[in-house]
């Protein structure tokens, strides 16, 4: 007799999943209330069961939180708007307004910002929407056509500067139908449930009205397809999980769940440190769910919602409720790429004429440089010029105020400047082109960058010669000349 019980239960159990019957008592009233989260961003979950009957979705993550609050529509802001509504359901950026009775729950309309359009709106859908049919079970379906007009600002549409009003007009094609039943698993709860899948064809019209011209098509027919699943069980008063995917039986591209008897742990906020190897970072979190209130243990001793002052590295806490459920959080913080300084040096000739041009990576944001020398010298410039020799130290900072400091040689190197009646070389600067004249013949003439890298060469240069230098990056650039077997030196900058 033993053995069979197992049987026997697992029996009773699909029983009792197959015969689930959704009525209008499953949702709920005026007066409750409900938190919900939401996994913007799932990967590799799909609708399809992966064993029959089973929906395992307990790797589901917490991106935002909303609250839904049950109320009376004379009691809202917009209730005015929807006579005949006898439910509100007010949500972070709109209300939606239902009418709930033994046979159907329908959508009477929405107030606020439903659609994405970063204003407020209000849509009354003439007919309502059908969102269920009561009594629900394995294997019923229905159809239905909504359609809601509405007149709004230009500015909704981005058309402020151009037209006087704005007419939405939105058709929603509804098939619905409970497809299949089973047990489902959400970071908040096991249920027995049913589910349903809801497909909405929505064909979309906007026309502008333009000063004396009158109303003009903006859009005809734009045609979106959602497909939605809703996985709904007994007295659980809204479904469990409302999921977005990409294509009938395909993956989940967006899913909702309902927080109730298990204990959610979620991160609030997260900040890495500032510098590469500051300790200043800082991790929040919060508990969902299961019996407030909430304890928190950190693995670095901290015993509040909050560790401040952390380095780099990875933090663990466990989040207690009041009910000994509890659940462990694994966060990582990481150190910004130190900045790096390195750079090309021009030596001085026999002037005043050294250079140097730094080139720095790491850290975050855009930098400031600060220069400065023994001898007074100060810049705030990333490149400087006119160097005499001597050691030139530069401060980097970067957009988070993080610092790293470098010095560079400018040394005197004795190599003598081209005469100048035998080679004249403008414009200095230049942008686009070198004029090169010259009192005699000069065998070869050769433009080296900072780095010492030759880009670009002329030879047997007489007279007047010009020489494109449009490909070339802006900076300081050397030319070596050689004429009559002797090398002499000159300094250009490329500016654009």
């Amino acid at each position: 007799m033993k053995r069979l019980l197992p049987v026997l239960s697992l029996l009773v159990s699909l029983s009792a999943i197959s015969q689930i019957t959704i009525t209008s008592a499953d949702y709920g009233s005026v007066g409750d209330s409900i938190v919900t989260a939401t996994d913007n961003t799932t990967t590799g979950l799909s609708v399809v069961p992966g064993t029959p009957n089973m929906w395992d979705y307990s790797s589901l993550a917490v991106d935002n939180i909303n609250t839904l609050k049950f109320e009376d529509p004379a009691n809202t802001v917009s209730g005015f708007a929807f006579p005949l509504s006898d439910l509100a359901i007010q949500r972070q950026s709109d209300t939606l307004f239902f009418r709930l009775d033994a046979n159907e729950l329908t959508i009477d309309g929405i107030s606020g910002d439903a659609f994405g359009l970063g204003a407020s709106l209000q849509a009354d859908f003439k007919p309502n929407a059908t969102q269920i049919s009561f009594p629900s079970v394995l294997g019923t379906s229905f159809m239905d056509t909504a359609v809601f007009d509405t007149i709004a600002s230009c500015d909704l549409v981005n058309q402020g500067n151009l037209c006087d009003s704005a007419h939405l007009r939105r058709t929603v094609t509804i098939t619905s139908v409970i497809d299949d039943t089973g047990t489902i698993v959400t970071p908040g709860g096991t249920y027995h449930v049913i589910r349903q899948y809801y497909r909405e064809e929505n064909h979309d019209s906007l026309a502008l009205k333009f000063p004396f011209v009158g109303w003009q098509p903006a859009i005809i027919d734009s045609v979106a397809i959602v497909h939605n699943y809703r996985w709904i069980a007994i007295g659980e008063d809204w479904p469990v999980l409302t999921a977005i995917a990409d294509a009938q039986d395909g993956e989940i591209i967006e899913a909702t769940f309902k927080i109730d008897e298990n204990l959610i742990g979620a991160v609030d906020n997260e900040n890495d440190p500032e510098c590469n190897g500051d300790c200043d970072g800082s991790i929040t979190v919060f508990g969902l769910g299961g019996v407030p209130p909430y304890e928190f243990n950190w693995s670095n001793g901290a015993t509040s919602a909050t560790a401040d002052d952390l380095c780099a590295g990875t933090y663990t806490v466990t989040i207690t409720d009041d009910a000994v459920g509890e659940d462990i959080l694994t966060i990582t913080l990481e150190d910004p790429t130190a900045i790096s300084i390195t750079g090309a040096v021009q030596g001085v000739n026999t002037s005043a004429d050294g250079a140097i041009e730094p080139s720095v990576s790491g850290g975050e944001g855009d930098y400031s440089y600060e220069w400065s020398s023994d001898s007074g010298f100060t810049s705030t410039s990333e490149i400087i010029t006119d160097l005499e020799p001597g050691v030139y130290t530069l401060t980097v900072t970067d957009g988070n105020g993080c610092t790293a400091e470098e010095s560079f040689d400018v040394m005197l190197t004795g190599i003598s400047q081209v005469a100048e009646k035998q080679v004249r070389i403008y414009p200095n600067p230049a942008i686009d082109r070198l004029t090169i004249e010259t009192d005699g013949n000069v065998d070869q003439l050769t433009v080296y960058n900072l780095l010492g890298t030759p880009v670009a060469q002329m030879t047997n240069v007489q007279v007047v010669n010009h020489l494109d230098v449009s490909q070339l990056a802006p900076g300081i650039y050397t030319i070596l000349v050689n004429a009559a077997g002797r090398e002499s030196y000159s300094r250009v900058t490329i500016e654009r």
